[in-house]
């Protein structure tokens, strides 16, 4: 009592003589206090029991808790020295008047106005201590000795470091926030000073995801700052450092921990979820509250702990491996089957070298100089386009299409390797032999597989391809998995895998469930209304993560895991695999893997999906199970079993394999009887063979079940331009074959139940391969569209066997409802969701997923068609075409960038969309339709005779699509070349005959003596970032080049 009396007495005297009154200032600096005290006893628990993991893999200097503690409290520029600015500050009244307030309550806007204040000009002072050498020497050089800080180095620098990027902004910030009471500043100052001292931490927190979705710095990103020096300049939040250019997650830097961001028994971002919703609730009553609620959240954040994992012991590997040269096949056994455009590649013992054609010795790389012999050298261009059609009409498959190999992405086979293992559906011996050789093949130096057969090795490549090769039957101390598992230890284990990988992971049993971002089901059963419905996707994610949620929501793998798997569990990891802490792993992926990054929206999604998962009701999910279950097998039979691609087919044959399982043991039971359970998944493992393409370096999974019309309808207007078809027996011959393939792969009729099941109407429409696949295309559409309606009129042997007018009519009406309101055309359905859903984005290695956008590529082709339609039918809805022209017009003009190019999205890339755009765009203005085409014309055509070499060729590599920017082949690319040259002969005015015809001549340089041209760097793309084969491209692509410039711009 005597003590209260004489601190009145004290204050009163204080306040008499004019200075202001010290209980503000008194009770802020206990806050300080208690607030610092609170951590220690928390910080001494975590560091001698090491429960929670270290950030970086580098570990801080062996020093003692003491020694730190007094470094953070009485070493120069700590809180001695703040604690005396503060006191300055208050007793001198330089701060604004309102902090002296002690009557209004606290506001939590303006504490959160002053912490985002104070990290500016933190920031800014802290980005200027780094760029003045000398600066940086006097004052900041003396806190970065620590490049593997602990939580009590944060005050431990130089007097002059504390000044300028603590005291300094602290002052400026209180100048900046006028309206600020004393309880306001009490808050701040409570929050400013164990945040800076968190973030200093060399332990991962377990809040560090929420923290990260919302912007707010944690220990890992600071640890990047004092790791690095040149990034995340930040303390409290990330905020500047995003705007300025200078974050760097510590995801993606090589030492740092970040695949243990989650110690408890459930999701981080479930937890604190909850506790920040509790501390916002609290918060009304009183800031007391959320003080106590925070503190002893955070007292208890260590007992959350589930595991820390358990390193085994390090796998010696060799220094030098062995070359290990792929057994095969004899490929003279092989021959390609073919029915309706359908491929399957048949192995026969007996069979004798004379019963393989021409098509079959050349796609496995035998020697076809018997079939296809030298030709005279081409006097001309004349002389090059016939030497070309001679060559590649001998290519054409008894039914009347062009096959070609599919091929070039890495992670599709081991999807299926994986689905037939699990579902009991072996591969032929032949099939294992040659997919071995393939993988054998295509693995890099390093000992990894890339996404794709040109990129540089990544985690899901390699882990999968991995998987794949052991599955198939090589042993774990083969050199090629030796190698392979060598590369993964050194990047620390497959946990690191993408989203997709994890899945098939799962599913196999070599990574648990529990460390994937949730797929519920009952997204499927969500009103249609609402615009993240999956029915509102791009129809390839929707049926990729359909068949996804029905196994990620039943949790089906085999109860008992196997020898194999067993040993998968031991090899791929470098911990002990029952000593993993699955949630950590959701969000960790590896730095070359992740080309679409994460972002806040997708953390909140996953974050409020895992409380569903965590809460949801029994009866729930098996409704949407059963929901699910019935689009995947509706999927399947519409498709034949074929299904859209490769991943989904791969997928729905294991929902098929589970689902079928389950209805059989429930038939043992007596709850249902079904004599034809398995029919489906038979009528699946029949279909398997469709994906399976043979070629000289193995067999492989192409990403589709083949590009059959897409390549037939290039191919034949390719024909048409060479004038060729009425003259070269060989070229009227393929015609009237191609047209009858043409003609055979048209959808006749829509899909039953079609708005039941997310699906656009599809009569009059062409697939992109065969008939039995289904699928409609706009662009397919368009260019089959253009064969069937002029070949009767530009070829003779065509001339009666068009097709009928109404289904041309039919044709016209797919066209006329793809497109989008933007004008533009997308390529299987209209854009049905917002373009923010690309924000959700789960897959990570791939970019515009999520909805049907419109493409340059789609919207040229219907543009194109639709003209030559209103040409020769000129009465049938005419107006309707006009105007849909017009608005793809304008979308063209819109989409093409300052530079005069368009980014192609679907082959490498900007001579490919520009080669698509010039074309309609050039359609159009002869059509009198649209304004500004001169214009846009011209930029574009500027644009590609930038980009020729010296040689007359055009070359671009696949990381134009990825990167968004030109990247160029000096050595140049026939496709590229050939596209290049079509687009500069639709110059009429002025054409550039100097660009046009050294182009011509490159190419005719660049032909062989049979008529062929050599296979150069891959050239088709999808999703911007994965590179895929289409190995016609560079026959009949230079074919079209050198017909167009003999039958029409020579004449010209």
């Amino acid at each position: 009592r005597l003590m209260a009396d004489a601190f009145n007495y004290a204050v009163e005297e204080l306040v008499a003589r004019g200075w202001p009154s010290p209980v503000g200032l008194l009770m802020g600096l206990l806050g300080v206090l208690i607030a610092q005290v609170l951590l220690f006893p928390c910080y001494a628990f975590i560091r001698t029991r090491k429960c929670w993991p270290n950030v970086q893999e580098k570990l801080p200097p062996a020093t003692s808790l003491f020694e730190d503690l007094v470094g953070h409290v009485a070493a120069p520029g700590s809180f001695i020295m703040v604690f005396g600015y503060l006191c300055t500050v208050w007793m001198f009244n330089l701060l604004p008047s309102s902090y002296y307030d002690l009557e209004s309550p606290v506001v939590w806007w303006h504490v959160l106005a002053q912490l985002v204040i104070v990290d500016f000009w933190t920031y800014v002072n802290h980005r200027i201590s780094h760029i003045i050498p000398d600066l940086y020497k006097a004052v900041h050089k003396p806190h970065h000795r620590f490049t593997s800080p602990t939580q009590y180095n944060a005050f431990n620098g130089s007097v002059l470091d504390t000044v300028s990027l603590i005291l300094i902004p602290l002052f400026l910030t209180a100048q900046c926030t006028r309206m600020v009471s004393c309880w306001d500043f009490m808050a701040f100052g409570a929050s400013y000073a164990t945040h800076f001292t968190l973030i200093h931490s060399e332990f991962l927190h377990p809040w560090d995801h929420f923290y990260e979705a919302l912007g707010v710095g944690t220990a890992g990103d600071h640890n990047v700052h004092h790791a690095v020096f040149t990034w995340n300049y930040g303390h409290f939040f990330t905020y500047w450092d995003r705007l300025f250019g200078t974050f760097k997650s510590p995801h993606n830097i090589k030492g740092f921990t970040t695949n243990t961001r989650r110690l408890g028994t459930v999701p981080s971002s479930t937890v604190y979820f909850l506790a920040v919703v509790f501390g916002f609730l609290v918060y009304s009553e009183s800031f007391k509250l959320l003080l106590v609620a925070s503190v002893l959240l955070y007292l208890t954040a260590p007992f959350l702990r589930r595991k820390t994992p358990v390193l085994k012991e390090k796998e010696t590997f060799p220094a030098v491996y062995t070359k290990v040269t792929p057994k095969g096949t004899d490929l003279r056994k092989w021959k390609l089957s073919t029915n309706r455009g359908r491929h399957v590649w048949k192995y026969n013992e007996n069979q004798t070298p004379d019963a393989q054609l021409i098509y079959d010795k050349y796609f496995l790389g035998l020697d076809v100089s018997k079939e296809a012999p030298a030709l005279p050298t081409p006097k001309n261009s004349h002389d090059a386009a016939a030497n070309a059609v001679k060559f590649y009409t001998s290519l054409q498959m008894e039914d009347g299409h062009w096959g070609n190999d599919y091929g070039g992405p890495l992670f599709l086979m081991p999807g299926m390797i994986i689905s037939a293992y699990i579902s009991k559906s072996p591969f032929t011996e032949e099939q294992r032999i040659e997919m071995i050789r393939y993988l054998s093949v295509q693995q890099r130096e390093d000992g990894g597989w890339g996404l794709h057969i040109e990129s540089p090795s990544t985690m899901f490549g390699t882990t999968s391809n991995y998987i794949a090769l052991r599955i198939l039957g090589v042993p774990a101390n083969d050199p090629r998995t030796m190698k392979a598992r060598q590369w993964l230890h050194a990047r620390g284990g497959s946990l690191s895998v993408p989203a997709w990988g994890k899945f098939w992971m799962s599913a196999l049993g070599v990574y648990e469930w529990d460390g994937m971002n949730p797929v519920p089901p009952e997204l499927w059963i969500l009103p249609y209304s609402l615009p993240i419905h999956p029915g509102r996707w791009w129809c390839h994610t929707r049926v990729v993560y359909l068949p996804m949620a029905w196994i990620y929501g039943s949790r089906s793998r085999e109860e008992q895991p196997d020898d194999l798997v067993k040993e998968l569990r031991n090899e791929l990891y470098i911990h002990e695999y029952d000593s993993i802490d699955w949630i950590a792993q959701r969000n960790n992926v590896y730095k070359e893997d992740e080309y679409k990054g994460e972002n806040y929206i997708q953390k909140l999604a996953f974050g409020i999906c895992s409380i569903y998962e965590y809460w949801r009701p029994e009866f729930l999910r098996k409704y949407a199970l059963s929901v699910a279950l019935d689009h995947i097998r509706y999927e399947d039979r519409e498709t034949n079993y074929i299904c859209i691609g490769p991943v989904n087919k791969a997928i729905d044959m294991l929902c098929e394999y589970w689902g079928s399982k389950y209805e059989s043991e429930a038939a043992k039971n007596g709850k249902s009887g079904n004599d034809k359970i398995f029919e489906a998944l038979n009528k699946h493992r029949e279909r398997v063979a469709d994906y399976l393409w043979l070629a000289a370096d193995g067999m492989k999974m192409q990403g589709y079940n083949g590009s059959q019309l897409w390549d037939t309808a290039f191919t034949l207007q390719a024909l048409m331009e060479t004038g060729l078809c009425d003259t070269a027996p060989e070229a009227k011959k393929a015609a009237v074959k191609g047209y009858d393939y043409v003609d055979i792969s048209q959808v006749r009729e829509n899909n039953p139940d079609r708005e039941k099941y997310y699906r656009h109407i599809s009569k009059g429409a062409w697939p992109f391969s065969t008939i039995e696949h289904g699928w409609p295309i706009s662009d397919c559409t368009a260019e089959g569209f253009l064969c069937a309606i002029q070949m009767p009129k530009r070829i003779k042997a065509c001339k009666d066997i068009g097709i009928s007018d109404q289904r041309l009519f039919d044709s016209v009406n797919v066209m006329l409802s793809y497109q989008n309101p933007d004008g533009g055309w997308p390529s299987y359905e209209n854009q049905r969701g917002p373009a923010f859903l690309e924000n959700l984005n789960p897959s990570g290695c791939f970019d515009g997923i999520m909805v049907d956008y419109s493409y340059v590529e789609c919207s040229s082709s219907c543009i194109k068609a639709l003209l030559k339609f209103r040409e020769q039918y000129p009465n049938h809805r005419n107006k309707e075409i006009e105007e849909a022209v017009a608005r793809g017009v304008k979308f063209l003009q819109n989409a093409q960038k300052p530079d005069g190019s368009w980014h192609g999205c679907w082959a490498v890339c900007f001579t490919y969309g520009g080669w698509f755009a010039t074309n309609s765009l050039y359609a159009a203005k002869k059509a009198g339709i649209g304004s500004g085409i001169d214009e846009t014309l011209e930029k574009a055509w500027k644009f590609l005779e930038s980009k020729q070499h010296a040689d007359g060729s055009w070359g671009e590599d696949f990381r134009s699509c990825c990167e968004r920017r030109w990247v160029d082949i000096p050595e140049g690319h026939v496709v590229n070349t050939a596209w290049a040259v079509i687009s500069l002969m639709l110059n009429e005015k002025s054409p550039n005959v100097d660009a046009i015809e050294r182009g011509i001549q490159w190419l005719i340089k660049k032909q062989l003596p049979n008529g062929d041209w050599e296979q150069e760097g891959i050239s088709g793309v999808f999703n911007y970032n994965c590179a895929i084969s289409y190995s016609g491209y560079k026959n009949f692509f230079p074919i079209w080049a050198l017909g167009l410039y003999n039958t029409k711009f020579l004449k010209k």
